[in-house]
């Protein structure tokens, strides 16, 4: 995972999330859904 995973949640930055979660909402998630399953396949 890049270390740069980030919401937008920078002032002046809400429109520019990183493509994992771009690609997460286009699939309807959300940030917080994305981070559960990235958690669940944790070893």
């Amino acid at each position: 995972m890049k270390p740069n995973m980030t919401g937008a949640n920078c002032p002046g930055q809400e429109q520019q999330d990183c493509l994992t979660i771009t690609a997460a909402r286009a699939g309807g998630w959300d940030f917080i859904h994305l981070l559960q399953a990235i958690s669940a396949t944790a070893w």
